[in-house]
């Protein structure tokens, strides 16, 4: 293959959005701010629109696009994963269901994605990322 140009850097999340199957918007709705969980019908279905950015891929040639979850936002080993699709121009789709998850439980989510530039995956947010992009990559089924 051709050698990558410089920097090639790994792909980034730029922000995510969450909408309920009528097309509104419900991560706007936090219990208490921006760094808190937005809320979740039960019973409804909703999904989650990410945006990515990459300086040397198209963003729809990207190979991995996952999305993990779980009620342990320290741990995610256990995590239960949802494959993305590629949704429009630099945005890519998870589908859920709020029966999926507890009611009255943080869901704590991140992103695992990967360009063919390099060989291991990013994950946002991370280990390493401030609680309070932590504690926004969350939802709560109330």
């Amino acid at each position: 293959g051709n050698t990558p140009s410089f920097p090639n850097l790994q792909p980034e999340v730029s922000y995510f959005v969450a909408y309920d199957t009528s097309g509104v918007r419900i991560d706007t709705a936090r219990l208490s701010g921006w760094s808190s969980s937005f809320k979740v019908e039960p019973n409804s279905a909703f999904y989650i629109l990410i945006a990515l950015k990459d300086d040397s891929t198209n963003i729809s040639n990207l190979e991995v696009n996952k999305l993990h979850v779980t009620y342990n936002k320290n741990d995610f080993s256990n995590a239960q994963t949802f494959n993305a699709t590629h949704y429009y121009n630099s945005l890519w789709k998870v589908d859920l269901t709020a029966s999926m998850f507890n009611a009255n439980q943080t869901v704590y989510f991140r992103y695992e994605v990967k360009d063919p530039d390099h060989t291991t995956t990013v994950f946002h947010p991370n280990e390493n990322s401030p609680y309070y992009y932590v504690d926004n990559a969350s939802f709560i089924i109330q």
